[in-house]
């Protein structure tokens, strides 16, 4: 599936957390269980099919929520309140197990690249 297709229908369907690429060198990085994607949204291009029948435009993220989170700001705040943030770049995944092996987390410095390239 392409990563946007256009429809004349005003409504645009985005899946945010479908993506499975890494940034390059990231799979080196990550744990065995991080390189599986456990906390991707898989096959949800295949729920929201009907849309492009329904003319319904669909952006679906290429990159895994591992790089970054498109759901999150760029200021990485909580979502929702009195709940922690899971991180523009999660270095946790949604069990609460690493994604990267021990010193291999990304830094500041590297969160900020990927926020703009990504």
């Amino acid at each position: 599936m392409r990563p946007r297709q256009a429809g004349p229908v005003p409504i645009l369907i985005t899946i945010p957390h479908a993506g499975d690429h890494l940034a390059p060198g990231m799979e080196e990085r990550i744990t065995p269980r991080g390189r599986k994607l456990p906390d991707t949204d898989w096959y949800m291009e295949h729920l929201y099919a009907f849309a492009l029948s329904k003319g319904i435009d669909i952006l679906r993220a290429n990159f895994s929520r591992y790089v970054v989170d498109l759901n999150r700001g760029r200021n990485d705040a909580a979502l929702y309140a009195g709940r922690p943030s899971t991180g523009l770049a999660p270095l946790l995944g949604f069990d609460g197990q690493p994604i990267y092996q021990d010193g291999q987390e990304p830094d500041a410095d590297e969160i900020a690249a990927r926020t703009d390239q990504y």
